[in-house]
């Protein structure tokens, strides 16, 4: 056994080639300085366009609104502008379904009734349901939820932007060079996490730590409501008693601002939640 002495913050072997090789890994050197240069000048660049993108939805949120901000909004501007794209989508099954152009069945799946759709809303329903003419809900509702061009939900939020309630896609989504600072960050753990603790186990911790992390802490997008939109969604959770009728208009204003808690048929509004958690075996 060789005999060791601390010197200062750093420890000093009685054998030469030890002291070579701790002063080897002491630091990084040549490529992989070049390398941790690169990370902290990309994650800096993108911790600053996220500051910079979140100031510039602060200030645009409070921008004064337009005179058609106050003007009356339909069901799907409402579900638009409450719940985003998911409970639009939701409040079109409800739609199809109070209307018998489709049947929502308590294992949870929908089924088409209507030989073909009457709009571009129930159009995308369609397409989401597939020719087999029945599927999940839950990947209808993604489906139908998710972002594209040719979108259903489109057109809705285009008048929600224009009447100044929504601020626009390019505002709140993230952009910049996130997935670039990701694959800088995990090659410098990769190169030194081995040398640094003598154990290759760390460098998949802190693999799967970075992938867990960064994306949550930069590439989360802003709250797309400005503050004439906030106050229309306290407006209308505040909605008074003569919406509270079983009218399909009344019924599905109601899904638009509460969500499918508001459901009443019971089958529907199970369907349409989330399932409850699995009770664990233990």
């Amino acid at each position: 056994m060789r005999e060791s002495v601390a010197t200062g913050t750093a420890w000093a072997s009685s054998d030469p080639q030890a002291g070579r090789d701790l002063a080897d890994w002491s630091a990084p050197t040549g490529p992989a300085r070049l390398y941790l240069v690169l990370t902290l000048v990309c994650v800096g660049y993108f911790v600053v366009a996220w500051l910079l993108r979140f100031a510039r939805a602060y200030r645009l949120r409070r921008h004064p609104a337009p005179p058609t901000a106050g003007r009356p909004l339909d069901v799907w501007e409402i579900a638009l502008l409450v719940g985003g794209p998911t409970r639009f989508a939701q409040v079109a099954l409800v739609a199809m379904h109070r209307r018998r152009r489709a049947v929502i069945g308590a294992d949870r799946r929908v089924s088409l009734l209507a030989p073909r759709p009457d709009d571009e809303i129930e159009r995308t329903v369609f397409d989401a349901v597939g020719p087999a003419r029945t599927a999940l809900v839950g990947p209808v509702v993604d489906a139908v939820a998710r972002p594209g061009p040719t979108a259903g939900w489109r057109p809705v939020r285009a008048r929600l932007e224009q009447d100044g309630l929504l601020l626009t896609e390019q505002d709140v989504d993230p952009r910049g060079i996130g997935g670039l600072c990701v694959v800088l960050l995990l090659g410098v753990v990769l190169s030194f996490a081995e040398a640094v603790s003598g154990s290759p186990a760390w460098a998949a911790v802190v693999f799967f730590a970075l992938i867990v992390l960064v994306p949550r802490l930069f590439a989360k997008s802003l709250a797309a409501q400005t503050m004439a939109g906030r106050a229309r969604i306290v407006e209308l959770r505040t909605m008074p008693p003569t919406v509270w009728t079983d009218t399909d208009e009344d019924v599905l204003t109601r899904i638009a601002v509460f969500g499918p808690e508001a459901i009443p048929d019971p089958i529907v509004r199970s369907s349409l939640m989330s399932p409850p958690p699995t009770p664990s075996s233990s």
